[in-house]
């Protein structure tokens, strides 16, 4: 179960390859690492679903073709690692990626540690812009929460954070926050802050901002490989922002 995503820029590779064939050969590596580990021989067949915006592919290869199929990322490896589109760290076909689900528990920890800093500095903070279009527009959450009931989310109640007192106070659901980050936040990313909220969520991450996030739970963030897709979209929302490119996403 997952989501593809992928920025929307042009270039001799997407012209070469083709969009689809791309997609499908940015997967292999990781394939590969699963197949080395179990030590799986060449002729081992693997099965695997394709995404794609018209709906899912079903895929029968062996070991060895995969790694055949594989070799042709290496030819673009200088291509991609300059282009302004990659978002993967410079990795050849860094303009796509996967956001697997369940999304672990630790995500909602680290975007309540960032609310929680938005809110404190009495809306000084860039990144605060998030907060005030959760609230002025009134992002309900309830995509979201629909998406949590069906098992997208490891956690099955969203954390919520409140502040400013009884009478006169606020309140916001982590399900709002990401109702805008990965559901109708591509559409709106520099008027809904998406930008500096992201930063924001990296320095936290980093350490570079005390919060009340325990050290054990922000290493957790940087080294659980269920992380890694959602880092990879946050990353692909910036570089979109920075180029005017479009992100689109399916799955």
């Amino acid at each position: 179960m997952g989501r593809d995503f992928f920025l929307v820029k042009g270039c001799a590779v997407k012209n070469e390859l083709g969009h689809e064939h791309l997609q499908e050969l940015v997967v292999i590596p990781h394939l590969l690492e699963v197949a080395k580990k179990n030590g799986w021989p060449d002729d081992h067949v693997v099965e695997r679903t394709v995404l794609t915006p018209a709906g899912e592919r079903q895929v029968t290869d062996t070991l060895g073709e995969l790694r055949q199929e594989a070799n042709k990322l290496f030819d673009y490896a200088i291509v991609c690692r300059n282009c302004s589109g990659n978002f993967r760290q410079g990795k050849a076909g860094g303009c796509f990626g996967r956001l697997s689900y369940p999304i672990p528990g630790v995500a909602d920890d680290l975007l309540l540690a960032a609310v929680r800093v938005c809110t404190a500095e009495f809306w000084e903070q860039p990144a605060s812009m998030l907060v005030r279009h959760v609230l002025e527009r009134r992002v309900a959450g309830r995509a979201s929460r629909e998406l949590r009931s069906r098992g997208y989310f490891e956690r099955r109640w969203a954390p919520v954070h409140r502040w400013g007192g009884f009478l006169f106070g606020h309140r916001i659901s982590i399900d709002q926050v990401w109702e805008v980050l990965i559901i109708n936040g591509m559409t709106a990313t520099t008027a809904a802050g998406v930008w500096p909220f992201l930063d924001l969520v990296s320095q936290i991450t980093l350490g570079e901002v005390k919060t009340d996030l325990p050290p054990e739970l922000r290493r957790a963030c940087l080294r659980d490989p269920s992380m890694q897709g959602l880092w990879d979209l946050f990353r692909a929302t910036v570089a979109s922002a920075r180029t005017g490119c479009s992100l689109l996403t399916w799955g």
